[in-house]
């Protein structure tokens, strides 16, 4: 009985740390995602690439691939395609 209840006691106090640090890392990447579009968002780079490249595809397409080349998030990503294209 005592071990069940050190065992029940590590797993429950496992499971709280993973939750903050999850809540933690979620937070920084939130954060690092609107660094990333901050930097990017008047870059000409950018915007040639949505202009002329992503010129012919679908809305979804172009915000697939926004986010496979520059690592947008999708809200991000299709804020880019809006404003360009």
């Amino acid at each position: 009985m005592n071990e069940t209840l050190l065992i029940q006691t590590l797993l429950s106090i496992a499971f709280a740390l993973s939750c903050i640090t999850n809540l933690y890392y979620s937070k920084n990447m939130k954060k690092m995602q609107k660094k990333l579009f901050e930097a990017y968002k008047d870059h000409p780079e950018v915007q040639r690439y949505i202009q002329h490249d992503l010129q012919y595809v679908s809305t979804i397409e172009a915000i697939k691939q926004l986010r496979v080349k520059y690592g947008f998030s999708i809200e991000d990503a299709k804020r880019m395609v809006e404003r360009y294209k």
